[in-house]
C-alpha cells in the first residue's frame, strides 16, 4: 500500500483537531482586532505584559511609541443598568458588572478604563459617598474575568431620572436578515424610580482631565480686559485654569495642532451654580473659541432634596469627591469627535411678527440690560407669514383630504385676522389675540408660560422657512425659543431673563407653545436631518464642520441622551422611553445609550450638525429641551461590536462542542476496534509484525480452506479457518475490504 494512503490512515486514527485543543489560556492573549466586526481575544505572558506597561503609562501614544507599538485600539462605550429599588450598592455593582461586560478585552496599552459617568435616581437612602468606592472596587475586583485592573476618572451626578441600556444577546445560529439589522442595546428610561447608569468608555489617545469649579471662583466675564487682576498671563489664563487646563509646555507643544487647542468640555453644574453659568460658558467660549460644550443640569426627584455631583481622578487629592454645589465636568482632547444637537419641543403658532420698538434705557446699568432684553411692540411680517402658511398648506394638502371649500374659508378666516394684526401691538396683547384661536390645551399652555422665539442670526436665503422641514434637511433651527421672564401691565411688553438676549429693533419673532405630538416630530425631524448630514460627509467627504474637519464620519461609539424634567411621560402622553428609543432605532449600532433627567441642557442649539448660523450658534442653557451627544473617533479605529462578539463566541463555542462530540465518537470508535482487534488475533504482547525499516507489514486478508454447504437450492463456501489481523491497522484495513464485497453483492 502506498505511504499517502497509510498516513491518511494514521492521521484518521491518531490525529486530533488541534485548532479545538488549545488551553484557553492561549484563546485569552492580547487582543486581535478585526476593523470590520469585532475584536477576538487571547493571552500575553506576563513578561511582556509588564515591559509594554512600563513603556506606556497613559493611553495617549507619542509619535515614537506608535511607531514602534501597534496602537489598534478601539474607542469603546458600554453602559450597565440596574433599577435595584432597595440598595445602591447592589444596584451600583449590577450596572457596573454589565456594563465591564460590554467591554472589549483588555489589552497590554488599555488596561484600566478612561473614564466613567455615573447618573443615580436621588430617591436611594445610602449615602452617593459610596458610589464612586464601589465602581472602583468592582472593577479591580474583576481584572481575572475582564483584564482591567482600575478607572482612571469619573463624572456623575444624581437626578430625576436615569437613561440606560442593555446590551441584546445575540443569536448564534441566526442567519435571517432581521439578525442582522438588530440592534445593538436596548435603552430604558426610569422616571422618579430608583435606577443607576453606569458608563465605562475606553478612550485611546484623548486626554482627558477632569475639574470642579466652585460658584465663587468664577469671575464675571467681560469680554477679556482683565489681564493680571486673577494672577494670568493673559485674559484666557483664567478660564484656562478653573477647567485644569493651565499654560504648560505641552500647551506650546501642541500650539500648530488645532484640534488639541480647542478642547470638548461635558458640564454638570448643580442647579445653584447657574447665577454663575453663563458668565463661565462664555468665558471658556471665549478662552477656546473652537471648542465644544455640552452637558446637563443635576437634579433629583424631590425638590426639597439636595442634587449631588461626583468627580474622582486616579492620582488625584481624593479618592472621589461628592459636591452640593459648584460644577463638575471633563475635557477631552485628541482622538475624539463629539456632535451635538438640541430639540426644543416646542410648537409655532400665530403669524411672524417683527419687532418695532424694543425697552427704553433706565438709569443704572441693570435698567439698561433688562431695556435690551424687553420687546416693545412687534408688527406682523405679512411676506415671512405668507411663505410659512404657504408651506403648511402643501403639507397639509400631502396629508389631508379636507374638501376645498372648507380649506378656502379657512384660509380666508385667517387673512382676516392677520389683517388685525398690521397695527403694532404690545407682546401680551397680541399674544391674547392669538391664543383665542387656539386650542383648549394650547391655550391653558400659554396661561401658564409665554414662549417667545427669536429668529435666529444668517440669511434665509436657499433655506427653508418651515421649523420641521429644515430640521429635516439638516439646517438647523430657525428660532431660539425662551421663555418670558417678566411682562409689564401697563405698556404690554415682555423682558427675557437679564443678559440672555439683546433685542434689536426688526428681529422677526413668533410665539411657541410645549406639544407632545409636535415634540415627537421635531426630534424625528432632528435625527432625520442628521442622519442626511451624516450620509453626505461619508458620501462626498467634504462638508466642513466646524472644526474645520472635512474627512468623512467614523462610525458612532455611544450617545447621551439629556432631556429636562418636564418631558420624558409628561410630554409624550405617558410613553416611557420615546426619545432613547428615537436613537436607537436611528443608530441601531451604537453598543451604548445612557443618560439622565436634568434641570436644563447646555451647548449650542444647533451643535455641530448645522453649524453654519453665525454667531447666533451660542453656547446657552436650554430649559423644556433635549440633548442628544454621538461620540465618535476622528481617526479610522477598529469598532468593538459586544453583539458581534457574543454572538461569534457562541458560534465558536458551539463548533468546538461540536468537534468536541466528534472527537469522542472517534476516540471510542477506536477503542472499539482495537478491543476488536486484540481478542482476534491474541495476547496485548504479541507485537505486530515490522519490515525491517521498522513500517507495519499490512497483507491481504486469504481465507486458507472452506467446505461447501447447500442452503435450498444455492451453494455456499463456508470458511473453516479464518485468518487473524496481526494488527489494529490490518483489522481495519480487512474491515474496510468487507464492506466494500458487500456493496458489491
Amino acid at each position: 500500500m502506498s505511504s499517502h494512503v497509510l498516513a491518511l490512515l494514521l492521521l484518521l486514527l491518531g490525529g486530533g483537531t488541534t485548532a479545538f485543543q488549545q488551553p484557553q489560556s492561549l484563546l485569552r492573549s492580547k487582543s486581535i482586532i478585526d476593523n470590520n466586526s469585532h475584536l477576538t481575544k487571547f493571552t500575553t505572558g506576563k513578561s511582556a505584559v509588564s515591559s509594554t506597561r512600563s513603556i506606556i503609562s497613559s493611553t495617549t501614544l507619542s509619535a515614537e511609541q506608535s511607531s514602534t507599538i501597534s496602537d489598534n485600539r478601539p474607542q469603546a462605550f458600554a453602559t450597565g443598568y440596574s433599577t435595584n429599588p432597595t440598595s445602591l450598592t447592589t444596584a451600583i455593582e449590577e450596572a457596573t458588572a454589565a456594563a465591564l461586560s460590554s467591554l472589549p478585552p483588555a489589552t497590554d496599552l488599555q488596561y484600566k478604563i478612561d473614564l466613567a459617568i455615573v447618573s443615580t435616581s436621588s430617591l436611594y437612602d445610602e449615602p452617593m459617598s459610596s458610589i464612586v468606592p464601589n465602581v472602583i472596587k468592582v472593577i479591580e475586583a474583576s481584572s481575572g474575568l475582564y483584564g482591567y485592573t482600575g478607572l482612571n476618572h469619573l463624572v456623575g451626578c444624581t437626578a430625576g431620572g436615569v437613561i440606560g441600556s442593555r446590551t441584546n444577546t445575540a443569536n448564534a445560529l441566526s442567519e435571517s436578515s432581521s439578525d442582522n439589522n438588530q440592534r445593538e442595546c436596548t435603552p430604558y428610561e426610569a422616571e422618579a424610580a430608583p435606577a443607576i447608569s453606569v458608563t465605562l468608555a475606553l478612550l485611546p489617545n484623548v486626554d482627558i482631565t477632569t475639574f470642579h469649579v466652585n460658584g465663587e471662583d468664577v469671575p464675571e466675564f467681560d469680554g477679556g480686559l482683565f489681564q493680571q487682576e486673577f494672577g494670568g498671563r493673559d485674559s484666557t489664563e483664567v478660564w484656562k485654569r478653573l477647567v485644569g487646563l493651565g499654560s504648560s509646555s505641552n500647551d506650546d507643544d501642541k500650539a500648530g495642532d488645532k484640534n488639541n487647542n480647542d478642547p470638548i468640555f461635558m458640564m454638570i453644574p448643580s442647579p445653584a451654580f447657574q447665577n454663575n453659568l453663563d458668565d463661565f460658558m462664555s468665558g471658556l467660549q471665549y478662552a477656546y473659541p473652537n471648542g465644544q460644550t455640552f452637558g446637563g443640569i443635576a437634579s433629583t426627584v424631590s425638590s426639597l432634596a439636595r442634587a449631588r455631583l461626583f468627580c474622582y481622578s486616579d492620582g488625584g487629592n481624593d479618592s472621589g469627591t461628592v459636591y452640593g454645589s459648584g460644577c463638575v465636568g471633563v475635557s477631552f482632547q485628541g482622538d475624539i469627535r463629539v456632535d451635538t444637537m438640541i430639540a426644543q419641543g416646542a410648537k409655532p403658532v400665530g403669524g411672524v411678527y417683527r419687532v418695532v420698538a424694543t425697552g427704553r434705557g433706565g438709569a443704572t446699568a441693570e435698567e439698561d440690560e433688562a431695556a435690551r432684553s424687553t420687546i416693545g411692540a412687534i408688527v406682523l411680517d405679512e411676506a415671512a407669514t405668507a411663505e410659512e402658511e404657504q408651506m403648511m398648506e402643501e403639507e397639509e394638502d400631502d396629508e389631508d383630504d379636507e374638501p376645498m371649500d372648507e380649506k378656502q374659508a379657512k384660509k380666508a378666516r385667517l387673512a382676516a385676522e392677520y389683517a388685525k394684526s398690521r397695527i403694532p401691538k404690545p407682546p401680551l396683547a397680541e399674544a391674547n389675540f392669538v391664543m383665542r384661536r387656539l386650542s383648549d390645551d394650547d391655550q391653558a399652555f400659554m396661561r401658564r408660560a409665554l414662549l417667545i422665539g427669536l429668529e435666529r442670526g444668517g440669511s434665509l436665503v436657499g433655506r427653508t422657512p418651515n421649523e420641521l422641514a429644515r430640521l429635516a434637511k439638516g439646517e438647523g433651527h430657525r428660532f431660539t425659543v425662551r421663555q418670558v421672564a417678566s411682562a409689564g401691565m401697563k405698556d404690554g411688553s415682555v423682558t427675557f431673563p437679564l443678559g440672555s438676549v439683546d433685542i434689536d429693533n426688526g428681529a422677526r419673532c413668533r410665539f411657541f407653545v410645549r406639544d407632545g405630538e409636535f415634540a415627537k416630530k421635531e426630534a424625528k425631524a432632528l435625527w432625520m436631518g442628521y442622519k442626511k448630514r451624516e450620509l453626505e460627509r461619508s458620501l462626498f467627504g467634504g462638508m466642513e464642520s466646524d472644526d474645520g474637519e472635512s474627512s468623512s464620519l467614523n462610525p458612532p461609539t455611544g450617545c447621551l441622551v439629556l432631556p429636562t424634567l418636564d418631558r420624558g411621560v409628561k410630554l409624550y402622553g405617558g410613553k416611557p422611553g420615546y426619545e432613547s428609543g428615537l436613537v436607537s432605532e436611528f443608530l441601531p449600532n451604537v453598543p451604548s445609550i445612557s443618560g439622565f433627567f436634568a434641570n436644563g441642557v447646555l451647548g449650542k442649539l444647533d451643535g455641530t450638525i448645522a453649524g453654519n448660523v453665525g454667531v447666533s450658534n451660542e453656547n446657552m442653557l436650554h430649559g423644556s429641551s433635549s440633548q442628544y451627544v454621538v461620540f465618535r473617533s476622528k481617526t479610522k479605529r477598529p469598532i468593538y461590536s459586544p453583539y458581534q462578539a457574543q454572538r461569534d463566541a457562541a458560534k465558536a463555542a458551539a463548533a468546538k462542542a461540536e468537534a468536541d462530540a466528534a472527537e469522542q465518537e472517534l476516540a471510542a470508535e477506536d477503542e472499539k476496534r482495537s478491543r476488536m482487534s486484540k481478542s482476534s488475533f491474541g495476547s496485548e504482547s504479541e507485537a505486530a509484525p515490522r519490515s525491517d525499516n521498522g513500517e507495519l507489514i499490512v497483507k491481504r486478508r486469504e481465507v486458507h480452506s472452506g467446505r461447501a454447504l447447500s442452503v435450498s437450492t444455492v451453494e455456499w463456501s463456508v470458511a473453516e479457518k479464518t485468518a487473524k489481523p496481526t494488527s489494529v491497522l490490518e483489522g481495519y484495513m480487512w474491515e474496510k475490504e468487507t464492506q466494500v464485497d458487500r456493496l458489491r453483492e
